[in-house]
């Protein structure tokens, strides 16, 4: 179902916010993140539900697979030559159990994974996917292991902002995963290389130099 080509845009919009502009709740030692699920009227006019996302952990996406391989056999799907349903049909049972009301005790949005497929369209779930996979990078207090891909939508994201208050998402090893990103990103760069031909042996050996 993930849709990569969202991935860098949905970032990118929330690594400009702060934690506080987040508006992130905590419920029973959960992180949950608000949102709005959108659904076109036969109007034309797109109709705006508060809901909250809620962070899944390891347990979550177990659960998600299970139910998901439960669904699968009564539909009829076959577990070994049907992979890419069972995937995807994993994928909205992760989200069932992920999107949230806005109420304590903050219960489910829909009571099946079914009722999600039959009230939503796939592009919205797909972008409530992607979210969540950013989401779940932001509220890690661990290190994450930053792509090239990564890499880009952070600079994508700065450029955007003006300011690097999206680089603050991350751990400090992988802001420096990022600053070295850059670093040798600049130094294969054509301004660099003319900037060391015509200033290169004035440069102090200990300006290039770590202690």
């Amino acid at each position: 179902m993930t849709d990569s080509s969202l991935l860098p845009h949905i970032a990118e919009q929330l690594y400009n916010q702060t934690w506080e502009e987040l508006e992130v709740l905590e419920f029973r030692d959960r992180l949950l993140f608000p949102t709005k699920a959108l659904k076109r009227r036969q109007d034309g006019t797109v109709k705006e539900t508060p809901i909250l996302l809620r962070v899944p952990r390891e347990a979550d996406l177990r659960k998600a697979r299970i139910k998901a391989r439960e669904v699968g056999l009564k539909e009829g799907l076959d577990l070994d030559r049907d992979k890419d349903l069972l995937d995807n049909l994993e994928t909205i049972c992760l989200l069932a159990t992920c999107i949230r009301n806005t109420t304590e005790p903050y219960e489910p949005f829909v009571a099946t994974p079914q009722e999600l497929e039959d009230n939503f369209d796939l592009s919205f779930l797909e972008s409530v996917y992607n979210k969540i996979c950013t989401l779940r990078d932001i509220a890690n207090p661990h290190p994450v292991e930053l792509t090239e891909m990564d890499c880009w939508t952070l600079v994508t994201a700065i450029a955007t902002a003006r300011h690097t208050l999206p680089l603050t998402a991350y751990a400090p090893d992988s802001q420096n995963t990022f600053m070295l990103f850059m670093v040798d990103q600049l130094c294969n760069s054509p301004a660099y290389k003319s900037f060391l031909e015509q200033h290169g042996e004035s440069i102090p050996v200990s300006s290039v130099q770590s202690d």
